[in-house]
């Protein structure tokens, strides 16, 4: 994990930790990197579709067991893994910053907040996680342990099918 520096506070109010000029920073794109963090990506998707799914069982279940007010830890990242998701640098600013800002309040979020500001700022497509069919059946299956598979991301959305199914419905009146 990366050392942090003096704290600062931004115009908006939010105070950030500045990474030190001598470490590595924590990007998205290492984040995603499976060689780097193998599962962590996965863990971060398991993590949000929990929250926007809370009344399912499994997720339930996973979402009693956090205990880290920003549901950035156990069981779904171990404290490394948190601290390195936590002090992740977007645009100059640590991802626990990032969070307050994007919600505009800067009281703890509560699990449904947290869901849509995790994934904007990850760039998580959210309407594209609601409509992938294979990860609720992956974390239904697997839950937080992909058991060695490699996991690729969401399904990419394929626009021309839209258009397909427009024109077969148009066909059909």
């Amino acid at each position: 994990m990366a050392p942090l520096s003096e704290s600062q506070t931004t115009t908006d109010g939010a105070i950030t930790q500045a990474p030190s000029p001598d470490s590595a920073v924590t990007t998205v794109s290492s984040l995603k990197d499976p060689s780097t963090f193998p599962g962590l990506w996965y863990r971060i998707h398991v993590l949000i579709f929990d929250l926007r799914n809370f009344n399912n069982p499994s997720s339930n279940k996973r979402l009693d067991r956090v205990i880290d007010p920003s549901f950035i830890g156990a069981p779904y990242f171990d404290p490394m893994e948190g601290d390195l998701i936590k002090n992740t640098v977007i645009d100059g600013k640590q991802l626990t910053a990032l969070k307050r800002v994007e919600s505009g309040d800067f009281r703890v979020c509560a699990a449904h907040d947290l869901a849509p500001v995790i994934g904007r700022v990850l760039g998580i497509d959210l309407k594209q996680l609601e409509k992938d069919e294979k990860l609720p059946a992956l974390v239904e299956e697997r839950g937080l342990n992909l058991q060695g598979e490699d996991w690729t991301g969401l399904e990419k959305m394929s626009f021309s099918s839209k258009k397909k199914n427009k024109k077969k419905k148009k066909n059909k009146r």
